[in-house]
């Protein structure tokens, strides 16, 4: 049975307290540039001030192998020293293993001893660090063995989960670039209550969504990257008619993507860097706000 306070989930509250996830990725450390997107026109520290402006309350951090091995952690501590005393936590997302691609699945690139060697070198550099909430294990592995992918993300969210008992949130990604969660599941495990599930959609994604998210209830359920170009109708109806869809399922954990220079979908920053696009963010208030009023849903 799990906890419940005033109809919240104890994995709500262990996540963000009595908040939803209000989180944004900013990308740029898991690329060859290994630093962050944007840093040519503003520093790390002015975007986490707007982020803590406008009301986000997470900050997904895309990281590789590549940059782990590197050894130069001079950005990275930077952000954890910028969201210090701010309402403000990190989710460390390994991204890629090489800097140059996604790579197709966790262990395709490198052993999966190096890549379980590579979350705790890591960690350990943060662990201490208050802010640092949750851990995105891997970002979309590309395939469709529900098998396998089950396999593998339990061993290593049991690795780290030894190594640094009762410390984290994990999130789960889906299968097929991050699209379906059907059949993933790691509620066999005894710290299931640390554990979500995230799926990537995007207006250029397909499928039917119903089937797209499974069977889990809501608050298992984040939103690892969404996005859409305000300057397309289409794309900004689809917005309007994904985000309504997330409030007739209760979920409400979301992760924007990204600051800026996506080719995709644009960003919360026009690709100036520095001016907002007011017309997404206002899109992205609203769901906020009718999230914070909708009671969450019993198990």
């Amino acid at each position: 049975m799990k906890l419940k306070l005033f109809g919240l989930t104890l994995l709500s509250l262990i996540i963000n307290g009595s908040s939803i996830i209000k989180g944004i990725s900013h990308y740029g450390l898991e690329t060859e540039g290994f630093n962050y997107v944007c840093n040519w026109v503003h520093p790390i520290e002015f975007y986490v001030d707007k982020y803590k402006e406008l009301g986000f309350n997470y900050i997904r951090v895309p990281f590789s192998y590549d940059y782990i091995k590197r050894g130069d952690f001079s950005q990275l501590d930077r952000l954890f020293n910028a969201v210090r005393n701010k309402p403000i936590n990190i989710m460390l997302d390994y991204h890629r293993t090489r800097s140059s691609h996604q790579s197709y699945k966790p262990d395709a690139e490198v052993s999966l001893d190096d890549f379980k060697r590579g979350w705790i070198d890591i960690i350990q550099r943060y662990v201490n660090e208050p802010s640092f909430k949750m851990i995105d294990i891997f970002n979309e592995y590309q395939g469709s063995d529900i098998g396998y992918w089950n396999w593998i993300t339990k061993d290593i969210v049991n690795h780290i989960e030894y190594n640094f008992p009762n410390r984290f949130i994990f999130s789960v990604s889906a299968l097929n670039w991050g699209g379906n969660l059907q059949g993933v599941s790691l509620e066999d495990l005894p710290f299931n209550d640390r554990i979500q599930y995230t799926i990537y959609r995007y207006y250029f994604s397909g499928g039917d969504l119903n089937s797209a998210f499974g069977s889990m209830p809501p608050h298992k359920i984040n939103i690892g990257e969404f996005g859409w170009k305000t300057s397309q109708q289409n794309e900004k109806q689809w917005a309007y008619d994904f985000l309504g869809f997330l409030k007739s399922k209760g979920i409400k954990d979301t992760f924007l993507w990204t600051t800026a220079h996506s080719h995709d979908t644009d960003g919360l920053f026009y690709d100036d860097c520095h001016n907002i696009d007011w017309d997404k963010f206002n899109i992205l208030k609203n769901y906020w706000k009718d999230s914070e009023e909708q009671p969450y849903q019993e198990l």
